[in-house]
């Protein structure tokens, strides 16, 4: 009995390791915007519960634009705060059209969908809450043509 049960003690703690660090309803979280409009400085926050974890995840950005999207890209600045204190900021750019102005996204009737990686293989040695704070920094007051904006999680044990 115990030449069968030892050699699945590793397999099990591995089993316990993932189940412990993935949270299904957690995962995706998303802000739908009014009137498909995002103003320039609205900061909008992302507050994800997260668990301690050897697993690395990777942190993605994405959006909902509509086809009529006027700008060859969008523009947005984040800052994340991890529950262990740390601190990361960065800009990023998501290019939706070409230089003829054609969508380059890839649309399902009249919404396209863009995604950008935020953080790879981001590891984390507290349990907490990731704070993600996006702002628009695309240079007009309103952007609009964005739908909706979220935050997922993409665990690589799936």
């Amino acid at each position: 009995m115990k030449k069968f049960i030892m050699p699945l003690i590793p397999s099990l703690m591995i089993l316990l390791i993932i189940s412990s660090c993935n949270d299904d309803d957690q995962k995706v979280h998303y802000y739908q915007l009014t009137d498909s409009v995002w103003p320039r400085f609205k900061i909008l926050t992302f507050y994800i519960p997260v668990k301690s974890c050897t697993n690395p995840v990777d942190v993605v950005f994405f959006g909902w634009f509509e086809t009529g999207f006027p700008l060859e890209t969008f523009d947005f600045s984040m800052i994340m705060n991890t529950p262990s204190g740390e601190e990361r900021i960065n800009q990023y750019q998501i290019r939706v059209k070409n230089k003829l102005g054609e969508m380059i996204l890839p649309c399902q009737r009249d919404s396209c969908f863009g995604e950008c990686l935020l953080q790879p293989s981001m590891l984390f040695s507290r349990e907490g809450i990731l704070k993600i704070e996006l702002e628009n920094i695309t240079p007009r007051l309103e952007t609009k043509g964005i739908r909706g904006i979220g935050i997922r999680i993409n665990s690589f044990a799936e």
